[in-house]
Parts: C-alpha cells; structure tokens; sequence
C-alpha cells in the first residue's frame, strides 16, 4: 500500500502521485528497489501538454509472455524514503526568535517523509518490475531526445524535493543513469540510479530543475508545547523557500540546489557542495549535503541578507553534523 505523503501534511503541498498499489522487493534480488502503479501528474512538472499514443489494446496493462506491462508513463521507479530524519541535537542556546527557530535540545521528526519515485513520460509497454524498468528507463533517456523523466525524493532533515532530468539543445543535460561495477570475487554493485544536475555555469557547480521545500515538521522533545518548527530556523526557512520552494505554484526556471543524487534501496548516496557566489539579498548562498547510504554526515545551509536602512551585509549558517560518538547536532550561528 502506498505510505502516507508528508507532502500533504505540511503547507498544503499535494503529491502529484495517485498511485494504484505499489510493490516492493524484499527479497533483495532487485536490492529492496520497488515500483509503482497509476497517474503522475506530469503537467504540474513540465507545464506542457503531452499527446500520448494510442494504445493498442483497451487496457494500457497487458500480458507480453511472462511479464505484466504497462505503459512506462504509468509505471515509476519506487523505493522507501530514501534519507532518514534522525533526531537532532540542537546545541544553539542563543535563540534569534524564540517563536519560530527550533529550542535548544533533543529535536525529533515523525516519519523520515515520503517514498522516492521516479516517473518519466514514455509511451511504450515496460514490464512493472523494478529491474527491466530501471534499465528502460535510463536507456531511453539516453537514446530518445524527446523522452523525459522525473522524480521526488527527500533530502535531509525535512526537506522535499524534485527534479526534472531532460536534454538539452545545448547539450548540457542532466544524467540518468545506472551504476554498473563488477569487483574480483563475484562482487557487483546494488541497483543505484545515479542523477547528475546539469552545469551552472555561473557558479562553476551543477543543478537540478525542479524545486526543493523546507517542512516545518520538527518537535523539540524538551519543550513539546513549542509545536512543529523548521529545522533551518524560521527566517532562513523563509528565504530558502521562496528561492527554490513551490508551494504557490511552480515556475520552469526554478532548480534545486543539488549536486548530484545516487537512489538506491538502502537509502540515498548524495555529494552536493553547492554555492552560490553572487548571492546578495535575502539569498542562499550555500547548500551542501553530504550523506552515505540514508545517513546524513554534515548539511549546511547559509543564507546572505542586509540590516535595513544600513544596508549592513549579514550572514547566517545552519550547520548539522555526526559527531564522533554518532549523534547528530545542529548549530545556528545567528546573523553574522
């Protein structure tokens, strides 16, 4: 059955998925990748009409020897959240705003958010299995300029986000593809989905199209009657948001700032130092996660501003890292 959609407890933001059942390999021969049944909205993504074929049949699921297939546009790679939302230790006593910021102590999530899906916007029968679709998946991006696809996956403590991955004209485009590795001994890599953002070059990194969306959904252990709160703080959440969120609607030239994300069944691999060095007024400047199969090793996200009327430049960095003893903590520098 489908988990419920943290996107739709928070803020009004609604899934694009309606999924009909999901299916989950728990035998580890697809290395607990799994896959997903129904309509995806594609036009709240790419803002544009597609004419999808005819299908030869009545019914788009057909029966091809062995297998059961679908059209891959009603098919999504899927697997379970993909970063966990460990507890936190908020060690920032000196609190900027005592309403919004978390309060220092133990600060906890409910769930770790929604599952990861990747849909594309293909036309052809796939199997529904997690194997050949992730092979089709990637070798028709590669193949078919035409073809599309796209995902939603969380990033670390609170964080939803999507991303878009099409070609170019330009042919800076962003990578979908699988990792393959063979070792001595009979050893091979898992199943791993690999996204590369395509290059700024501006800034000199990589990004997404797509969006990214901080949740105020952080308790405080110590203080329960704080209620829910955003992990970045609520001024920094603000700026954030409005940069690279999409609650009101979602615009085609917004992007994520993310790096590069490897899916994988036993969680996400992500090496993302993204920087923004024009950043000015009420602007991210930096945004960088560092996580290792579902673990979160050090996240930073710094903001810039000014002090009106003086026009005083300031800064403010959320650092949360994994300290020796295997907690993670959180410290908020203020505005600098």
């Amino acid at each position: 059955s489908t988990l419920p959609q943290v996107s739709q407890m928070n803020e009004g933001m609604v899934s694009p998925f309606k999924n009909a059942f999901t299916l989950l390999d728990v035998s580890t021969n697809a290395d607990l990748m799994g896959v997903s049944l129904g309509i995806s909205n594609d036009r709240f993504i790419f803002r544009k009409t597609h004419e999808v074929q005819q299908e030869t049949n009545a019914n788009p699921i057909s029966i091809i020897g062995m297998d059961v297939h679908a059209t891959s546009r009603l098919v999504q790679m899927y697997a379970l959240p993909q970063i966990s939302w460990e507890p936190v230790v908020n060690i920032t006593t000196e609190i900027t705003n005592v309403v919004l910021d978390p309060l220092p102590g133990l600060l906890y999530f409910m769930n770790d958010g929604m599952p990861a899906q990747i849909a594309n916007i293909g036309t052809k029968p796939v199997p529904i299995a997690p194997l050949p679709l992730s092979k089709k998946l990637t070798e028709w991006y590669k193949t078919d300029p035409a073809f599309g696809a796209w995902s939603m996956f969380t990033l670390p403590y609170g964080m939803l986000a999507l991303a878009k991955y099409q070609q170019q004209a330009d042919g800076n485009s962003p990578q979908l593809e699988l990792i393959k590795h063979s070792f001595p001994n009979a050893l091979r890599t898992a199943l791993q989905i690999k996204t590369v953002g395509l290059q700024d070059n501006i800034n000199h990194n990589r990004k997404f199209f797509g969006s990214a969306h901080q949740l105020s959904n952080t308790y405080n252990l110590n203080f329960p009657a704080s209620g829910a709160r955003s992990m970045l703080s609520g001024t920094v959440t603000e700026i954030f948001n409005r940069e690279f969120g999409a609650v009101s609607g979602f615009d085609l030239d917004m992007y994520v700032p993310l790096e590069r994300y490897d899916f994988s069944g036993y969680g996400a691999n992500v090496f993302s130092h993204w920087v923004n060095q024009n950043a000015a007024l009420a602007q991210t400047s930096q945004a960088m996660f560092d996580v290792w199969r579902g673990r979160t090793a050090h996240e930073v996200v710094q903001v810039k501003s000014v002090i009106y009327p003086w026009a005083i430049r300031v800064v403010r960095t959320i650092t949360i890292y994994r300290g020796s003893n295997g907690f993670p903590w959180r410290v908020d520098s203020g505005w600098k």
